[in-house]
């Protein structure tokens, strides 16, 4: 504001020389001045108004948010310079932030320094020293910093130290006291529940190698126990929906249930990307009837539990009555929209199909013998030697300690072999006699009969039947 004085007559004066001011003028004049500053601003004195500052301010938070700190440092020592004491500190606290923003940490520690916080600022003061001192010093000199100061006596930065302090907990390994600390969050402050909710997670799956529920109560357990399962559940989706549903029901008012269907249920299921269609070929031969049922409603359960947890593929059946029908089940099963094949299942029907198939995703249920399986043609059974020491342990279980081995006159049956002969013999067996045969073979009659002593057997009647005679 400016005040206009008059000016003084110059009309009908003789003299170049201007006539001395009288007392009383002089003391009038200055009562005017006191009266015109008395109506001024301290913004006007200083050369911001209040809304200029407001506005300056809402530009440096801008400026800070989109990374531009430097910008918003120069924008708040302007507005300490413009400022009454008052707000003087606070930005000089938001411009050495600023810098600790812009990864000058030192420039902003050693500015920290020198200001004398009053004790309305001293939580904005030791925040912003306590992220600088993080980098310069460890997590340690950091959480020292905050460890004392008291969030309900600073409301409008509660949420930050709250959340800072947590971070450096878990950077010291202390995870169930920084949950502790978030905990309060919800309860003492007016952050949103969601919010708090989702740094927590982040935190948690940031964090959750040094997780462990031993010694922890209350919802921090609830916490750890969703993490853990978590984690053990993004292997194996397929429970997931029983499992979560298990969790809601053992912590059902805890704040992490808000995220099970946002945050949760989602980071179990990334990994899992189910095909559309998925064809099953199944044996359809009389005596592999009850393989059959044992697959598919193996299939069916496991989708269905699929279904509730991550979503399920469409599932249809094939059925290879033949084993030399296989390959033509699997085309059709191709041409039909299938995206993932799983079968067949008996030794003979694999062969078949894998000499048609190729490109679809293809989950044999047994193995090739001799055939390099195409691509996209994988094979999920037992390794033949593990096969073969299974036998031995049923054959043990059920008191059959004698044996006899007949097995192919190749490697694949050198490994059958040499697994059951392990397993059986470790077990207290004893094998009696073994005979090998060739795969190309039609009639096995010979091998077995050389097994069983079967021609022996029929010299020695001749024997008894001529000495008879005789």
């Amino acid at each position: 504001m400016t005040t206009s004085l008059p000016a003084q007559p110059t009309a009908g004066r003789h003299s170049a020389e201007q006539a001395p001011v009288p007392r009383a003028c002089i003391a009038m004049l200055a009562s005017l001045a006191v009266l015109a500053l008395a109506g001024c601003t301290a913004g006007d004195r200083l050369g911001a108004s209040g809304e200029a500052l407001t506005a300056r301010e809402e530009q440096a938070l801008e400026l800070s948010r989109t990374g531009n700190h430097d910008d918003a440092r120069q924008v708040y020592l302007s507005m300490a310079r413009r400022s009454a004491n008052a707000e003087r500190v606070r930005y000089r606290i938001l411009a050495a932030r600023e810098a600790g923003l812009d990864g000058r940490h030192r420039r902003a520690l050693d500015e920290l320094l020198t200001i004398e916080p009053a004790p309305r600022w001293l939580g904005l003061w030791s925040l912003a020293a306590a992220r600088s001192e993080r980098v310069l010093e460890g997590a340690q000199a950091a959480y020292e910093r905050l460890a004392d100061i008291d969030p309900e006596r600073f409301p409008n930065i509660a949420v930050d130290l709250v959340r800072t302090r947590s971070e450096l907990l878990f950077a010291l390994q202390r995870p169930a006291e920084a949950l502790v600390e978030l905990t309060r969050l919800g309860a003492d402050f007016s952050e949103g529940h969601e919010s708090t909710a989702e740094f927590t997670w982040s935190l948690l799956r940031e964090h959750r190698s040094q997780l462990s529920t031993e010694g922890v109560t209350g919802a921090p357990l609830g916490w750890i126990e969703l993490a853990l399962l978590a984690d053990q559940l993004a292997g194996d989706p397929t429970e997931a929906g029983a499992a979560l549903n298990g969790w809601r029901r053992n912590f059902p008012s805890h704040p992490a249930g808000s995220l099970l269907e946002s945050a949760v249920r989602p980071e179990i299921c990334s990994g899992l990307k189910p095909p559309d269609r998925l064809a099953m070929l199944l044996p359809g031969s009389q005596p592999y009837r009850t393989a059959l049922k044992s697959l598919r409603d193996g299939f069916l359960a496991a989708r269905y539990a699929l279904m509730s947890s991550c979503g399920a593929p469409e599932i249809a059946f094939y059925e290879v009555g033949d084993s030399s029908h296989a390959g033509r089940q699997w085309s059709r099963a191709a041409t039909e929209g299938a995206d993932f094949i799983v079968g067949p299942l008996l030794p003979e029907s694999v062969e078949n199909a894998a000499q048609v198939a190729g490109g679809l995703p293809t989950l044999a249920l047994n193995r090739l013998r001799d055939q390099v399986p195409p691509a996209n043609f994988e094979e999920f059974a037992l390794a033949p030697e593990h096969e073969a020491r299974q036998a031995a342990r049923q054959a043990l279980e059920r008191g059959l300690l004698r044996a006899l081995a007949l097995y192919p006159r190749d490697a694949w049956g050198q490994r059958i072999y040499r697994g059951f002969l392990e397993e059986y013999q470790a077990g207290g067996g004893r094998l009696i006699a073994r005979e090998q045969y060739s795969l190309s073979a039609v009639d096995y009659s010979e091998p077995i009969g050389r097994l069983l002593k079967i021609s022996a057997s029929n010299r020695r009647a001749r024997m008894r039947s001529l000495r008879t005679a005789s």
